[in-house]
Order: structure tokens, then sequence, then C-alpha cells
């Protein structure tokens, strides 16, 4: 931008938007104003599966600490320490069947992730510690059962 004589030069130069282009006849007005912009649509994504594990492992885990509990209570009325094992044993499993179904939900989330080109770290780690947490609970119901054969019942 040149200086013209008689300007002052703090002065903000007069800028004004750019007319909208109009065409008449198949000729472009404003050509000078004219630019390439390429528009840009945002895809919000989310993982919905016709079969959700998620929702199912909710489900079971659910229906194993209600077992649990409802097992308890009756357990005490006939003050049975194995039933009080028994019902220990299911729950352990229900969260074993769950943290499965679980890791199911995060492998299926995983390979979609890689099939819309995004980073499925963070699936595969749920993935990874839904397993690790299934063996934990396998093992903790596999002890309940064996204490009860250690100890006679």
């Amino acid at each position: 931008m040149t200086m013209q004589p008689g300007e002052d030069p703090n002065a903000q130069p007069n800028t004004q938007p750019a007319p909208p282009q109009q065409i008449i006849h198949g000729e472009q007005q404003n050509a000078q104003f004219a630019t390439n912009q390429q528009q840009i649509v945002y895809i919000n994504l989310k993982y919905k599966p016709e079969v959700n594990f998620r929702h199912i492992s909710y489900i079971v885990i659910g229906i194993g600490i209600t077992l649990y509990f409802g097992i308890f209570i009756f357990s005490m009325e006939t003050d049975s320490f194995l039933m009080t094992q028994i019902g220990t044993s299911l729950c352990c499993f229900s969260f074993c069947i769950g943290f499965i179904l679980d890791g199911m939900f995060y492998k299926g989330k995983a390979d979609w992730e890689v099939s819309t080109g995004q980073s499925n770290g963070g699936s595969i780690t749920g993935m990874v510690f839904n397993f690790i947490f299934a063996i934990i609970a396998i093992a903790f119901a596999i002890l309940t059962i064996v204490g009860m054969g250690l100890i006679g019942l």
C-alpha cells in the first residue's frame, strides 16, 4: 500500500468487505475478489454396533450381583456357608463374562476405528485390560470353588 501526499500515516485503511459474486449470463462479476475456497464438512463419527456387547455385559454383571445378594440373603437365613461361597463364585463368573463381552465390544470398536482411519490405541488398551480383569475374576471364582473343596463343603 502506498501513501499519497496529504494522507495521515496513522489512519486506518478503508477496508470494506468484498461484494458477493454475481453470475450474469455466464460472466463473473467482481472477479478480482473470487477465491477458491474448499468447504470443510465435519462428520461426527460414533461407533454404534448392531449388537452392543457393552450393554449385554452390563446386564450380565447386574444379574450376577443380584444373584449374589439374593443367595447371600438366603444363606444368612439358612446359615449355609456353602450357599455364600456359591453366590460369590457366581458373581465372579458373571464379572468374568461381563469383562469378556466388554472386550468383544472394544475389539469391534478397534476394527471400526481402523476402517474409518482413526487411532485404535485406546480401544486396544481397553480390550487388553478387560481380558486381564476377566482372568482375575475367573481366578477368584475358581479359588472360591477350590476353597469350598479344601474345607470339606
